[in-house]
């Protein structure tokens, strides 16, 4: 007669499916936790890009007679691109921007009185007639072309610009490129300084604000210039939507070197009191009336982000006027 051999042991189906089960159930547990902690780490590391950024800022200042970088150096008045913001640009410096690469440009026709010496036009005019390619805003930090040496420029968390995207536009003559950061350059900054620029001489805003009542008077607020860079985000459609760590959370630059973060959205309020709005994002509907919505806009993120190096609450920052 044959010896009966033992059976082998193993797991029965059930036992498998409970395994399983306990498997999916500890991922369902730590995927948030990782989620978590990955946006975390990327949020960090965006911090760590504009504290580069802030050092090269000092750098380019330390080099170059204590001017912070801006630009272009153009008035494009006959491009349609930037006719509607005319009169708003002084050689495109005095509002805030992500571009960090232009294309070629028509030359703009100066808007200046005869016999005014008013700098508005640039000596680089090619005798084409156009302004040149060049870097621009924080593009002026580095003047590399592609992405490598450039990737201090772009959030880790861009949900659109992002490096492999808008990296290999830079230094392309005919395609403009953009970064993951709003720099101020010039933006809301008093009149008597906006052709210097000096990092160490960027003195205050100043702006009037009349009340919806005519019984109370006008209110003057002074805010003195911290903020230099911070994270961009734009709540329009399509091609004007952009969101850094979703929209959810900011970085900020101040001229002294530190980077703080804020969230973006305030959700714990008053009772009584909605949610407030993103701070430090444009708002959609401002795309709908160009150009004083976008500008306005532009000038509120920055005199917040002024007001929270001292108050550290950015959504109580006065509301400048609109342009």
């Amino acid at each position: 007669m044959y010896k009966q051999l033992p059976r082998a042991k193993g797991f029965t189906l059930v036992e498998l499916l409970v395994v399983i089960a306990i498997i999916a159930v500890i991922i369902g547990i730590l995927m948030p936790s990782l989620a978590s902690a990955r946006a975390q780490s990327k949020f960090v590391a965006c911090a760590a890009n504009l504290r580069t950024i802030g050092h090269l800022l000092h750098a380019y200042a330390a080099e170059n007679l204590d001017r912070i970088p801006r630009g272009p150096s153009f008035n494009s008045v006959n491009d349609p691109l930037f006719t509607p913001f005319v009169p708003y640009f002084v050689f495109g410096q005095d509002i805030a921007t992500s571009q960090i690469w232009t294309t070629q440009y028509e030359a703009a026709v100066c808007p200046c009185p005869a016999g005014v010496d008013c700098h508005c036009c640039p000596d680089n005019v090619c005798p084409d007639g156009t302004y040149p390619a060049e870097y621009m805003g924080l593009g002026l930090l580095t003047k590399k072309p592609g992405k490598i040496g450039n990737e201090f420029l772009f959030c880790p968390d861009d949900g659109s610009l992002n490096l492999t995207e808008e990296g290999p536009r830079i230094g392309d003559p005919n395609q403009m490129a953009f970064g993951s950061y709003l720099y101020r350059q010039m933006d809301i900054m008093p009149l008597q300084i906006m052709s210097e620029g000096k990092l160490d001489n960027l003195q205050a805003c100043d702006f009037t604000r009349r009340h919806i009542s005519d019984i109370i008077p006008e209110t003057t607020y002074r805010l003195d210039v911290h903020a230099l860079a911070l994270d961009s985000n734009s709540l329009g459609t399509a091609e004007t939507e952009h969101l850094n760590h979703n929209g959810l959370r900011v970085n900020v630059l101040y001229k002294d070197g530190s980077v703080r973060a804020f969230d973006n959205e305030k959700q714990v309020t008053a009772d009584g009191e909605p949610p407030w709005p993103p701070w430090a994002s444009i708002p959609a509907d401002a795309f709908l009336v160009l150009p004083d919505d976008i500008l306005a806009a532009l000038d509120r993120i920055f005199v917040a982000a002024d007001y929270s190096y001292v108050n550290a609450e950015p959504w109580y920052a006065p509301v400048p006027p609109v342009p």
